[in-house]
């Protein structure tokens, strides 16, 4: 829970998923569109959550935020 509060600090725009993957929870963050788009979002993470990686699978449409 406190490795997703810092993340929604950051991006509170990016949905986020907590998924248990025995004996650890993993905190999957994004639904991105292409490798470009989630590797610039991991290159600003990597100070605050260094094991930072991509996943590739299948995503969750994106959110349309109306203004």
């Amino acid at each position: 829970d406190e490795a997703r509060s810092k993340f929604l600090a950051q991006f509170p725009k990016v949905d986020t998923y907590i998924v248990f993957t025995g004996p650890n929870f993993v905190l999957k963050a994004g639904d991105f569109r292409s490798l470009l788009e989630a590797e610039r979002v991991r290159e600003t993470l990597l100070r605050e959550f260094p094991t930072s990686f991509v996943i590739k699978e299948l995503i969750n449409l994106p959110r349309i935020d109306q203004e």
